[in-house]
């Protein structure tokens, strides 16, 4: 015949209460045929379980509410930990734009200092490079006319 308990239908009977085996053992029990206990006022009925103490009823209720209680703190500390690691993200993310930043304004003020010398030095080279270029780019944007003479 086949026990559907597997092995732990065959265990002794010195489990301790509270284990995994033990508890296993007592849910599988009762799909075997005729394991229910039967009604004394009616003999042909079988109940599918066994009625539970009331002290070991409460056991079992504190039992799953401290294991409840337990299990929502493990949730909010890694909902925790898990904010500190997206806002740490974000914070780096900013420090790191931050620092472009800084780098793109040290190129800026490095290039305007060169400027600065380059007109100092060639005062002349810088007007006609700077007219040459106002030139050029009025005729290839095809203003060669004041915007006021349209008409």
């Amino acid at each position: 015949m086949h026990d559907p308990r597997g092995a732990w239908g065959q265990q002794s009977s010195r489990v301790p209460p509270g284990s995994r085996a033990k508890i296993g053992s007592m849910l599988t029990g009762y799909t075997v045929p005729g394991a229910g206990r039967t009604d004394a006022g009616n003999p042909g009925t079988t109940k599918p379980f066994t009625v539970v103490p009331g002290r070991t009823r409460a056991s079992i209720k504190r039992r799953a509410e401290r294991s409840q209680h337990l299990t929502q703190q493990a949730r909010q500390r890694v909902s925790a930990l898990s904010t500190a690691l997206n806002l740490s993200r974000k914070l780096a993310r900013a420090e790191t734009a931050a620092t472009r930043a800084a780098q793109a304004m040290l190129d800026c003020a490095r290039k305007a200092v060169q400027a600065n010398d380059l007109v100092k030095r060639y005062p002349w080279r810088v007007v006609l490079l700077a007219g040459g270029a106002d030139l050029a780019l009025a005729l290839l944007s095809g203003r060669d006319r004041p915007s006021g003479m349209d008409e």
